[in-house]
């Protein structure tokens, strides 16, 4: 999975409160998620503007060498 902040975030700050591994920063006045995240979805059960979503990406194949 990969979370993304929309452009509804408002830099509230709420989201940076309950990360666990502190993978969310403000830049430029809105919340950026880093390599940190471990997916745990803290940050989209508090954010009340609904500016964080999750999108499912594919794994990367091995071509097996």
């Amino acid at each position: 999975m990969q979370y993304f902040i929309t452009e509804r975030c408002t830099g509230c700050e709420t989201c940076i409160d309950v990360c666990p591994t502190d993978a969310i920063r403000i830049e430029k006045g809105r919340a950026e998620i880093t390599i940190e995240c471990v997916d745990c979805g803290a940050c989209i059960r508090v954010c009340s503007e609904g500016a964080i979503k999750m999108q499912m990406v594919p794994p990367v194949l091995s071509d097996g060498k």
